[in-house]
């Protein structure tokens, strides 16, 4: 079996911040873990999560649930300026989020 196949079955998964759309809150580097949802439902407002990019690229982004809608949720970033997010692919359907985020540890050295 394919040892990233038996990874991908965790509950939990650590993510690295690679881009600035969620700056301050994430800087790059940073790591977040997210747990699976238990449910294919829709994520809270404002709650930090990690979602299948909608290109097809197979990227994952991190970023915050803005919006909620009768089939699905947008998703938007803290930085818009520099942002792939709702604005540009619009509303994602829940089997899109892969994760609710549960923890952040800061790159060190990257605060204070």
């Amino acid at each position: 079996m394919d040892p990233r196949g038996r990874l991908s079955s965790l509950p939990f998964q650590l993510h690295r911040v690679a881009g600035e759309s969620m700056l301050p809150t994430l800087r790059p580097g940073d790591l977040v873990l997210s747990r699976r949802p238990w449910r294919r439902r829709l994520p809270p407002l404002g709650r930090l999560v990690v979602v299948r990019d909608p290109d097809g690229s197979g990227r994952v982004l991190v970023k915050r649930v803005v919006a909620l809608g009768a089939r699905g949720f947008s998703v938007g970033s803290d930085a818009p300026d520099h942002a792939r997010d709702s604005r540009r692919f619009g509303e994602l359907a829940p089997s899109a989020l892969l994760g609710l985020v549960v923890a952040v540890w800061p790159r060190p050295g990257s605060r204070g």
